[in-house]
């Protein structure tokens, strides 16, 4: 099977600690992965909307919204 030069795996973290969303996405990268970093769900939505993820990193706490909402979020959207 041949592979296609064209990047397919999209990896979109949200963390409310910046230096952890972009330590995961270097990380990411190394293995391939375009990625998206977001601090907050109104970012996070907007950025699930036009970045057209294939992953997805979420945290579990953080303030105004935490993990459990954004996992809601994605359901509603039929993620």
């Amino acid at each position: 099977m041949k592979e296609s030069s064209a990047r397919t795996d999209r990896l979109l973290v949200i963390d409310d600690d910046p230096k952890i969303g972009v330590f995961v996405a270097k990380v990411a990268q190394t293995l391939g992965f375009e990625t998206c970093e977001c601090a907050n769900e109104a970012e996070f939505k907007e950025a699930y909307r036009e970045f057209v993820p294939t992953l997805i990193v979420t945290d579990l706490q953080m303030p105004g919204a935490d993990g459990v909402e954004i996992l809601r979020f994605l359901a509603n959207e039929k993620c």
